[in-house]
């Protein structure tokens, strides 16, 4: 759900302000949990693994294609219209976020999962305010 505005407005970023390793890390740490859950449900629903690696290669090419379609569509936003695409990826990511990870880690995750969330979003504020 959050793949494709990720992908636009990490395109859209690195048009405008150049490589970001705050924007890159937090995109790679958030991504690395929400695949490995959802890799796990697959295998619990008994998904063969080659279909599950195809479907996040499928995914990768898909986002690839995507920030390069937001790099390229940087040069035509305004500079509303590029803050919004900004806002909406975020909430889609605060909405995968809220709908599916957290009540997972709550249900079924060990029991210092919120601990362990919490110091993942400090590390993604500490790596954005230690990049500028």
């Amino acid at each position: 759900m959050d793949a494709v505005p990720e992908a636009l407005v990490l395109g859209l970023v690195l048009q405008m302000n150049g490589p970001d390793a705050a924007l890159t890390a937090a995109i790679t740490l958030g991504n690395l949990p929400e695949a490995m859950s959802a890799s796990a449900g697959m295998r619990a629903a008994q998904r063969k693994i080659v279909w599950i690696f195809s479907l996040w290669g499928g995914i990768s090419v898909a986002t690839a294609v995507l920030t390069g379609l937001g790099f390229l569509l940087a040069d035509t936003l305004s500079t509303h219209a590029a803050l919004l695409l900004q806002a909406f990826g975020a909430g889609a990511l605060l909405s995968m976020v809220a709908e599916t990870l957290l009540p997972e880690a709550a249900h079924d995750g060990p029991r210092d999962s919120g601990l362990v969330a919490a110091l993942g979003f400090s590390l993604v504020l500490l790596l954005g305010v230690l990049a500028k």
